[in-house]
């Protein structure tokens, strides 16, 4: 009787009962919809006022606001230390709870340094960065605080699959951005890219907010461990510190090159139409990607736990969703972006739509990738995104030295970083199909003891 039962395998389930569970209440397809819908609905108030912002606010303005913001958000990557993407990969509450201690501490420190390093870009005029005040630097350190705290609660979320507080931290970020940048347009168009830097940091500011109030039990606990139990978590999960901080900065950089090379070598209009649709185009596609990655790596590391199997059909599952979804997008935007940004946004704005249709297949290969990284993180494989992340500078870098010695316009200059990210995000893809094949080899961590830890993850 055993030999028998032994030999015949249980039967998969049924592409009905897989369905039915993917969008029950509670179920991955659910949790995606809830988040999604959020994150579109906040986008479609961005891009909604955004016709009337652009009529008040020039390209100058959009690329001060652009060079500044680009540059808070490439040095806010080293803010939390990689302890967020730890707290993720922790086996043990008691593991992820030292570390969540550990990064709100270490947001804080570096968003000091974070000031000091504004005032050194500013002085010697690094990253084209002449266009701005000498006074603006001291606001850096708010700037990153708010945008490392919001990363190190979205992770938190992501792990307690607290997906609806997820969702309405998008929902309020995109209502007060916009509400106060239509506000800020109108009123005082005489501010210029201030009005887009006081909105970013008020919708930022109600982000951190609503993700903290559901977790603010856990973060006061957090905040009280003593420095032996948090600095042991560290140690322990060294890995992130050492290789995801350098490659969360490299990545920023990489994100963020394109425009300090053009403003480097182009004027201000031009590097003024690449930060705007750089916002319109990148904003909307970053939502999705956490409206999509959330929901996929809170599931990924679940069923990793279970299944190396099962974590990696998931995976290529999400990719070809990805794919079927982002191509006609892109294919639309390559071939009428012009007459998109033209009609839109006003006549002024048809350099925009020209830099958007070049830069539209390094979109494409974001959109269907990017999501997908934190598998790295779950894999305990950081450093595999540390090598994607200096190839991409390298490639960026090359791209940018051939245009200028072709002496090539702004608009073949994008396309030319925009082959070059192609060819860095297909070294992504295949670097996160091979930690998903080796997701299941990954020793555990010891754990660190706080007092009276939970058996594992209180129920989300």
């Amino acid at each position: 009787m055993s030999a028998t039962m032994s030999a015949n395998p249980v039967p998969a389930p049924s592409w009905t009962a897989r369905l039915s569970g993917f969008v029950r209440p509670g179920g991955m397809g659910r949790s995606m919809a809830h988040v999604g819908g959020a994150t579109a609905l906040a986008q479609v108030i961005g891009l909604a006022v955004l016709p009337l912002v652009s009529r008040h606010l020039g390209p100058v303005a959009f690329g001060q606001f652009g060079l500044f913001f680009t540059l808070a958000t490439t040095m806010a990557a080293a803010g939390p230390l990689g302890l967020p993407e730890a707290m993720l990969a922790a086996r043990r509450w008691s593991e992820a709870l030292a570390l969540l201690g550990a990064a709100l501490r270490a947001v804080f420190l570096m968003g000091l340094v974070c000031a000091g390093l504004t005032y050194v870009c500013l002085r010697y005029d690094l990253f084209g960065t002449a266009s701005l005040p000498d006074w603006v630097w001291p606001a850096m350190a708010p700037v990153v605080w708010l945008i490392s705290l919001a990363m190190v609660f979205q992770i938190w979320l992501v792990r307690r699959r607290r997906f609806t507080a997820l969702a309405g931290a998008y929902v309020s970020q995109g209502l007060l951005r916009g509400g106060s940048q239509v506000g800020g347009a109108v009123a005082a168009p005489g501010l210029g890219w201030l009005v887009l830097l006081g909105s970013e940091l008020l919708g930022r500011a109600s982000t951190v907010l609503v993700m903290a109030a559901p977790a603010r039990r856990e973060i006061l606990t957090a905040c009280r461990i003593d420095r032996r139990r948090w600095t042991a978590a560290v140690r322990r999960y060294w890995r992130f510190p050492a290789f995801r901080t350098p490659s969360m900065l490299a990545n920023n950089l990489a994100a963020g090159l394109p425009l300090f090379l053009l403003a480097s070598a182009f004027g201000a209009h031009d590097v003024g139409d690449f930060a705007f649709m750089m916002g319109i185009v990148v904003g909307p596609i970053g939502f999705m990607q956490r409206a999509v990655g959330d929901v996929f790596l809170g599931e990924f590391a679940a069923r990793r736990r279970r299944s190396a199997a099962e974590a990696r059909s998931l995976l290529v599952r999400t990719a070809g969703a990805l794919l079927g979804l982002a191509l006609p997008a892109t294919l639309v935007l390559g071939a009428f972006g012009p007459l998109l940004f033209a009609t839109v946004f006003g006549h002024a704005w048809r350099g925009a739509g020209v830099l958007a249709a070049a830069y539209a297949p390094a979109f494409l290969a974001n959109l269907v990738v990017a999501p997908l990284g934190g598998v790295l993180n779950v894999a305990n494989r950081p450093g595999y995104k540390l090598m994607v992340d200096l190839a991409g500078i390298a490639a960026l870098l090359a791209a940018f030295a051939l245009a200028r010695g072709a002496g090539l316009d702004a608009a073949r200059t994008t396309l030319a970083f925009a082959v070059a990210s192609v060819g860095a995000y297909a070294l992504y893809f295949i670097l996160v199909m091979r930690a998903a094949g080796a997701v299941g080899n990954v020793p555990a961590p010891a754990a660190v003891v706080v007092p009276r830890p939970p058996a594992g993850d209180p129920p989300a």
